[in-house]
């Protein structure tokens, strides 16, 4: 049976940036549609506090016991942005004590300006780079959590969190003509077919990094039945929005201008499944057509003022 189209998915984990940039680099195409994000340092900085907290306590406190970090609010400052550390221990009454153990700070997005700081016995603020930490300094706070953390930041401040990745495959999805979501959250694409190769040269590019995966679907009744409702689901809002605007009846360059663009983006789509989906199509060409003819039966119609630009003029059906 004919292969209709593609379904697109991958498997989201923090990975090293660089890993990722690397990869891509060795396929050049990709190198050009395929925007790898930057670092959230401050975001990746939260991540390790908690996680070098889960490990410290785990390896080093008794059972009941959490290492976890607060956000602190820094006032006006847009661009610090801090938290406090607490240990939290469970008595045998079940009372649970909060113990502070020291503060963490990060400017800006600077990896370098991440420090941890604390009271020193003279009652002045203590304020240390992760990075250049003596060990007099680190034994002056707690010493397990501070020394898995600098481990833990070392391991990940370079790295894209699992959110970060699945925005790289939207962005580089979203950017491929006929491709649309399939699955709510945007974790699973259909694609025409004539996409197939440049996810698989994703696929072959990340196969040590990311997990990939491509579906090849046969044209059945049960596939066909099913990519309508995920390709209906996904023009709905357009079309609402074009029925909006052309019954609307602005005639600004402005309003013709985003008519004209919305209209385009609907009609390459339909267009590109009209062959696969045949007559299944049909309700979604005559709200197309009905919103065409409303609009150029108003008084002053799209197409006599954009003139040889009109906006329906390239309908496929």
């Amino acid at each position: 049976m004919e292969t209709v189209g593609n379904i697109a998915s991958w498997t989201s984990r923090r990975t090293d940036r660089k890993e990722i940039v690397k990869a891509i680099l060795k396929k050049p195409m990709l190198g050009q549609s395929f925007l790898v994000p930057s670092p959230i340092y401050y975001a990746n900085l939260e991540y390790c506090l908690n996680k070098a907290g889960s490990e410290a306590a785990k390896t080093f406190l008794g059972s009941g016991s959490k290492i976890k970090c607060e956000r602190k609010w820094v006032g006006r400052d847009p661009f610090t942005r801090k938290w406090d550390v607490y240990k939290h221990t469970k008595h045998r009454d079940n009372i649970n004590h909060r113990e502070y153990l020291c503060s963490v700070k990060i400017h800006g997005n600077d990896p370098e300006l991440a420090s941890v700081y604390w009271e020193s016995s003279g009652g002045d603020d203590v304020d240390v780079k992760i990075k250049n930490l003596t060990q007099d300094q680190i034994d002056s706070i707690p010493h397990h959590y501070l020394m898995v953390l600098i481990d833990t930041w070392n391991d990940n401040k370079h790295t894209l969190s699992g959110g970060d990745i699945t925005t790289m495959f939207k962005d580089a999805l979203e950017g491929m003509q006929g491709v649309f979501p399939i699955k709510s959250g945007g974790s699973m694409y259909w694609l025409p077919p004539e996409q197939k190769q440049q996810w698989l040269d994703v696929q072959e590019a990340l196969e040590d990094i990311i997990p990939v995966q491509l579906f090849s679907q046969a044209g059945d009744s049960t596939t066909l039945d099913s990519l309508f409702i995920a390709l209906e689901g996904e023009l709905e809002d357009d079309i609402k929005y074009l029925e909006e605007i052309v019954n609307e009846n602005d005639l600004s360059e402005h309003a013709l201008k985003k008519r004209k663009s919305k209209s385009e983006k609907l009609h390459a789509m339909v267009s590109g499944y009209k062959g696969v989906l045949g007559g299944r199509l049909d309700g979604i060409v005559q709200r197309l057509s009905q919103a065409e003819n409303v609009s150029l039966q108003a008084g002053s119609s799209a197409a006599a003022i954009i003139e040889d630009d009109e906006i329906f003029s390239d309908l496929p059906f």
